[in-house]
């Protein structure tokens, strides 16, 4: 629909009740099925008045008047009325369908001017309120359109000054009823004019709002795609920044300025991966996109891998203390609720300067509380509701200005809604402060017994045989590195066409322990085509791991395919151990 042909109808102001040809089809369209969806009521009751009005007839009129009437509504206008509603609501055709509407009230009124005629030309009389009742149904309650029910609705007022005088109705009274039907048919045609008028009007206000909401919805899958693409190209380059840093030679002892250098590029990028985080994590919610993916997973664990992780990445970090039983079980999104913790977690410390944190939890049969508790310098009451405003920070007490964008607490308080996560907040100033969120309750979990990652990362998988897929050259020499320093025999492919040449002579001494890919590696090929492969053609189980930087991708593969460990860009070298470890570790399939 052209948006310029709308408006310039609505400014033209169609005071003639009619539009260009192209609109005019439409709105004849959007008429036909705004009456046909009522269609089967509003003859219903026309029916039922007719049924009534021949009992009626049957009661108070001579025998030689209702032997007449009674047949006309019984006989002539039932079956119209019936006919006319089967024909409509089979037809497609607005014309059909208006004719048909349009013919089925002008034999009506014709019946009830003939009723009269009957009852007039036997001396009986009967008021012309019958006759009013039909125009009006016609003109409001039918809603027929204005140049369809001005010609019957004129011409029915014809005829009955033809039978009337047929009849002898004695001029002085003809004139006075005729004045009258006269002025409800005035008022029925102006009436049925401006609720014409007003459908149009509705009509092409309708019509922006299709082509507003289509360009909305336009504009929201292009920000989605955007907002798709930049997370992965920025994610790539910091996910070898990770590794690289990672892999960098330690310091001679004694070499103060260069571990001084590596803790402040280490402190730079994690806030720059936290800054990364944060914006495509409000752009998602705003859009939309997120969606919630519910599992049963332990949160003692979950909780236990954040502090590890960060103690890890800051030796200076305050005292933190995971009080929550081993085993508590809980049924959410995992990655959703890590989200919420770990900007809990980054506000406590960066935020409120808090020295110690305990995260603990109040356990009942249908649901686990986690309480986030610190000691930092607590938010005032008057600004409870702003800390979950997006871009908005409270100002500290030495005048420095906040660090961060102000988005923490509100991605926060929008994944808890998403999830349908209960969240309270308890804080006085100076006195710390307290969140609760209310998680639905899950079987409790069993506890790994798996190893930690957070030791030492050196020779851990010595004997270990990995292929790694990735056609992103920094990335896929930061990766060799990083397992390469972890003690494993790497064979680096750059790309799907090298890992087909390498499965040549494929055998069991040279099938790989595990498969590394990344997931998208271009020419319609995916870090799933490449598993596909190996575990076709290798003769025992090949565990495997993908990387992404699309976030939802990764959330939408690891719910169909459980088989593989997907994990996201930019991944701590931690986790990446971490999850190597586990994959090796599990029975063959």
């Amino acid at each position: 629909m052209n948006e310029q042909l709308i408006i310039n109808a609505s400014r033209a102001g169609y005071y003639n009740l009619n539009f260009e040809p192209e609109l005019e089809r439409l709105f004849e369209t959007f008429q036909f099925k705004r009456i046909r969806r009522r269609l089967g009521v509003v003859n219903l009751v026309a029916l039922v008045f007719f049924v009534i009005y021949s009992l009626v007839d049957y009661l108070i009129f001579p025998f030689e008047v209702a032997s007449w009437t009674i047949p006309i509504r019984l006989f002539l206008v039932a079956p119209v009325i019936v006919i006319s509603t089967i024909i409509n609501c089979r037809t497609r055709s607005p014309r059909l369908f208006f004719f048909v509407y349009m013919a089925s009230y002008f034999v009506c009124g014709m019946a009830v001017v003939a009723i009269i005629w009957i009852a007039h030309s036997n001396n009986v009389m009967v008021p012309y309120d019958g006759l009013f009742l039909v125009l009006s149904y016609g003109y409001f309650v039918m809603s027929i359109p204005f140049r369809h029910a001005l010609v019957p609705s004129w011409l029915i007022f014809a005829f009955y000054a033809v039978a009337e005088v047929m009849a002898d109705m004695p001029p002085d009274k003809l004139y006075l009823n005729m004045f009258f039907l006269a002025g409800a048919n005035l008022i029925g045609s102006v009436g049925s004019y401006i609720q014409e008028h007003n459908l149009r009007s509705s009509f092409l206000n309708q019509q922006l709002l299709h082509i507003r909401q289509a360009e909305a919805d336009r504009e929201n899958k292009a920000k989605t795609r955007f907002i798709a693409t930049a997370s992965h190209d920025l994610r790539q380059p910091l996910n070898a920044m990770n590794l690289l840093l990672e892999g960098m030679p330690k310091p001679a002892p004694g070499d103060t300025e260069t571990s001084e250098v590596q803790q402040k590029l280490k402190r730079s990028l994690d806030q720059l991966n936290g800054l990364l985080g944060t914006l495509l994590d409000i752009s998602r919610l705003n859009l939309g996109v997120i969606k919630p993916h519910c599992s049963a997973f332990d949160l003692h664990d979950l909780v236990e891998r954040i502090i590890e992780e960060q103690v890890k990445a800051d030796d200076a970090s305050p005292a933190m203390l995971n009080s929550i039983p081993e085993g508590t079980g809980i049924y959410s999104d995992p990655i959703l609720i890590e989200r919420i913790l770990r900007n809990l977690l980054s506000n406590s410390l960066k935020h409120a300067e808090a020295d110690n944190v305990v995260i603990d939890a109040e356990i009942s049969e249908e649901w686990v509380t986690l309480v986030f508790r610190d000691d930092g310098r607590g938010i005032p009451k008057e600004h409870q509701e702003k800390v979950f405003q997006e871009f908005q920070q409270v100002r500290r007490n030495n005048g420095r200005p906040p660090n961060g964008l102000g988005l923490g607490l509100a991605i926060v308080q929008q994944l808890s809604e998403l999830m349908d996560i209960s969240l309270q907040l308890e804080s006085d100033e100076g006195a710390g402060t307290v969140f609760r969120l209310t998680i639905p309750a899950s079987d409790p979990v069993l506890p790994s017994a798996q190893e930690s990652a957070a030791g030492g990362m050196h020779q851990v998988l010595s004997g270990v045989r990995i292929w790694l897929v990735e056609d992103d050259e920094t990335n896929r020499e930061a990766l060799t590195a990083f397992v390469t320093q972890c003690g494993a025999e790497v064979v680096s492919l750059a790309g799907y066409g090298e890992f087909v040449a390498q499965l040549d002579g494929l055998n069991d001494a040279s099938t790989p322990d595990l498969m590394l890919t990344d997931y998208r590696l271009g020419h319609s090929k995916t870090g799933l085509s490449v598993v596909k492969l190996i575990r076709k053609l290798a003769d025992r189980f090949v565990p495997a791991i993908i990387l992404s930087a699309d976030v939802e991708k990764v959330r939408d593969l690891s719910d169909d395919r459980p088989d593989i460990v997907f994990l996201t860009k930019p991944v701590t070298p931690a986790r990446l151990l971490s999850a190597i470890r586990s994959q090796l570790s599990q029975p063959v399939a």
